[in-house]
């Protein structure tokens, strides 16, 4: 069967871009990168939002460790999904190594995470809008 990033990328161009539906296979095993990194440069060549769950199904930690990059390192995203999958198993470590290297406690980072989004209230709107373009049933759960 097909790898879970060829049936987003079949979905996706199957919507954006048809032709390139028949290339999905040689475009993921081109690519050297992380496979997220790729559905990201997807995302913006086409000039669509991309939100965390285009790029892998998503998990508790890896919701955790975006969050967390989304506050304190910006350029880390792209790399969360190799990081989680490197620490599996050993999650609690990965957690208390971020805090660690970020010199934050575990209960500001919670507040820090927390106070972020409470005061871009536009992403709610931001997900509601990719949403109704491109997984309605979703809406539901926002």
């Amino acid at each position: 069967g097909r790898s879970w990033y060829a049936e987003k990328l079949i979905e996706f161009y199957s919507k954006h871009d048809p032709a390139r539906v028949s290339q999905v296979e040689a475009q993921l095993a081109e690519h050297k990168g992380p496979k997220e990194e790729l559905m990201k440069k997807v995302h913006i060549k086409y000039g669509v939002p991309y939100l965390m769950e285009c790029a892998a199904p998503p998990s508790e930690m890896r919701c955790t460790v975006y969050d967390f990059y989304l506050v304190h390192n910006r350029d880390k995203l792209v790399n969360v999904e190799t990081i989680v999958e490197h620490s599996k198993g050993r999650e609690d470590e990965l957690i208390r190594q971020l805090h660690d290297r970020y010199d934050v406690e575990r209960t500001t980072a919670a507040k820090q995470i927390k106070s972020y989004f409470s005061w871009r209230p536009f992403y709610h709107e931001k997900l509601c809008e990719f949403y109704r373009q491109h997984n309605p049933s979703k809406l539901e759960s926002i």
